[in-house]
């Protein structure tokens, strides 16, 4: 089973009130390849449930417009979504009353405090894998690909890439893809080291995030285009920062490829990443 038959396909309602973890969780489901729709009302999480049929619901339980227990009392009186795999994050003192209202169906909890995204990513292939429809227990999130799929540079280019991002999250996502890929990459987790980092590693092809800590991305492709070592270096713009204005300043400092994380799945970033890097050879 390749990683599109494994991951494509597969539906994902997430809601709750807490913006930062909805976020998160989307933009982690997303670079899966997952199909994902995400909410902050719990109503409007409710109202989904009810049309996109989808394979896992993902409840946070801090929603402001229904209460938590009211939320998992439709889910379960209702036949379509009853069982359908429920993953709730909330209070670890509120989960027995939880535990009490649902009699249908696969469920798991997550403690807010204790809230990680990659150990939410193997807790969903769990329930997913406990699922009726789950034929099989192969791995569900391969976000390697396999070897047949993944896109890769060839052996006798190297490839060397600079990505500037501070998110933990998704310079874990791409550190396994990349090395899947065979391209050589290294990590600067701040704005202020970017422009030193590249002059000494010396990259094919930088990836810059646009909100970074210490100085943002356009502050640093200017210093990079203003450096004579560096100046001519290929870079990507790779950010959810996304307006015309921020297109308009890359493309006046010669940047045309600006990507947005929520939107962009890894294997065309991936593809454009060794097609601007070829331009280093």
């Amino acid at each position: 089973m390749n990683n599109f038959q494994k991951v494509h396909g597969k539906d994902f309602i997430v809601f709750g009130g807490n913006v930062q973890i909805i976020n998160a969780l989307e933009r982690m489901l997303l670079f899966a390849g997952s199909n994902v729709h995400a909410y902050s009302s719990g109503l409007k999480g409710l109202s989904a449930t009810e049309t996109l049929r989808p394979d896992i619901i993902i409840f946070e339980d801090s929603v402001l417009d229904v209460s938590a227990a009211e939320v998992i009392s439709t889910l379960q009186a209702n036949l379509s979504t009853r069982d359908v795999p429920l993953l709730i994050i909330g209070d670890t003192e509120a989960f027995e009353g939880y535990r009490m209202l649902c009699t249908h169906g696969v469920q798991e909890y997550v403690s807010r405090i204790d809230f990680d995204v990659m150990q939410i990513i193997l807790l969903i292939e769990a329930i997913l894998l406990k699922a009726p429809s789950s034929s099989d227990s192969e791995e569900l999130f391969d976000f390697s690909e396999s070897d047949t799929n993944v896109v890769k540079t060839n052996s006798e280019h190297l490839l060397k890439l600079l990505v500037v991002e501070d998110d933990p999250l998704l310079r874990n996502l791409l550190s396994i893809r990349l090395e899947k890929s065979n391209i050589q990459y290294h990590f600067c987790h701040s704005g202020l080291d970017a422009v030193k980092i590249m002059v000494e590693y010396k990259p094919t092809v930088v990836l810059l995030d646009l909100m970074l800590p210490g100085k943002n991305g356009m502050e640093v492709l200017t210093e990079i285009r203003q450096n004579p070592q560096i100046q001519s270096t290929p870079v990507i713009i790779f950010s959810n920062k996304d307006d015309d204005a921020e297109r308009a300043r890359a493309s006046a400092l010669g940047v045309s490829d600006f990507l947005v994380k929520a939107t962009t799945d890894l294997s065309t970033l991936i593809s454009l990443i060794i097609s601007k890097g070829k331009q280093g050879y």
